[in-house]
């Protein structure tokens, strides 16, 4: 009877043992996971929704570091530093600059006037924003084309190659393509 309790006692400990090394995967292949992993999500269909939850709702949780939540009020993923609820990326801002009072803003609103340290003499900046549709290529630009190395074209934030589509118009370089809503600045200087 002793032995037939030891014998049970460390198949049991034998079964704990191995689930304390245990990795997950959930999704397309489950019979293979990375070595590195402890979860790993794979599917060509199906995605990752973590927790949705209010500006009101996020506030109340107190999790662990690292913690991640989509707040459904402000549209955006947060994360949770320890100490407060942070947007992830929330650091980057757009900087805006207008050549005609020369005042530089950020999205949050804060300005700084530049007028006092810019002086006469500076080509003024043209700038055309665009929000693409799926497979958009051609792009007007703001002013007529003279000289093709006064325009620059960036396709959310990243500058690309273009080449002259008619005397009012760019066509981005073969093989890039926009995709809906991206958003494209064609910067012009006169």
């Amino acid at each position: 009877m002793k032995l037939k309790f030891v014998t049970i006692f460390v198949c049991i400990e034998l079964c704990f043992l191995s689930l304390s090394f245990a990795q997950v995967k959930i999704g397309n292949q489950p019979e293979s996971i990375h070595a590195a992993s402890l979860l790993e999500l794979a599917s060509e269909d199906k995605v990752l929704i973590i927790s949705r939850v209010t500006t009101p709702q996020m506030q109340t949780i107190s999790p662990l570091e690292g913690a991640l939540v989509f707040n459904t009020d402000e549209k955006a993923i947060y994360y949770f530093d320890g100490i407060d609820w942070k947007e992830l990326g929330g650091m980057h801002q757009n900087l805006h600059f207008d050549p005609i009072n020369h005042v530089l803003s950020l999205d949050n609103g804060s300005t700084v006037d530049l007028s006092s340290l810019l002086g006469g003499g500076l080509s003024q900046e043209v700038v055309l924003d665009h929000i693409a549709t799926n497979g958009q290529i051609v792009f007007p630009t703001p002013l007529p084309i003279i000289d093709p190395s006064k325009v620059n074209v960036y396709r959310n934030g990243i500058r690309l190659n273009f080449s002259v589509h008619t005397f009012n118009s760019i066509q981005l370089e073969s093989g890039v393509v926009c995709f809906e809503n991206d958003l494209v600045k064609i910067v012009q200087f006169q």
